[in-house]
């Protein structure tokens, strides 16, 4: 998905395609990193962890944004397991994108299901209302 300039997001991702200092040789090239269940819209942009770095370096990561893991292999994609999100897409940038907020799905006890923006759907907990 081409991300329209002059958009909240995309003064967002300015800021967040810098490569953190002393990162270089461990992390690939920025690109979106996570999307909505099964290959639905982009909803996290980073940088894909491509190796090793040893816990205390690992944790120091961190302080750059959220390393996530994307599960096991066959659903990881051509990342692997980790990358390092650097921006979620938020509320008001996906209203945005995509369209007010339509609908918010609730599962029989009321749990978060989904959120309807325009008429795409999002189904990752990441975009729960008040996350």
């Amino acid at each position: 998905m081409k991300i329209p300039e002059n958009t909240r997001l995309a003064a967002a991702l300015v800021s967040a395609a810098v490569v953190p200092d002393g990162y270089d040789d461990v992390l690939g090239a920025f690109d979106v990193v996570v999307v909505d269940r099964w290959g639905g819209p982009p909803i996290g942009w980073g940088f894909p962890i491509t190796k090793f770095m040893g816990e205390p370096r690992f944790e120091s990561l961190k302080r750059h944004g959220e390393p996530y893991c994307l599960g096991w292999k066959p659903l990881a994609g051509p990342h692997g397991d980790w990358v390092l999100v650097t921006h979620w897409l938020t509320a008001d940038e996906a209203a945005e994108l995509y369209g007010p907020v339509g609908k918010i799905l609730r599962g029989p006890r009321g749990g978060f299901k989904g959120i309807i923006y325009g008429a795409c759907l999002f189904t990752h907990a990441k975009m729960r209302p008040g996350r």
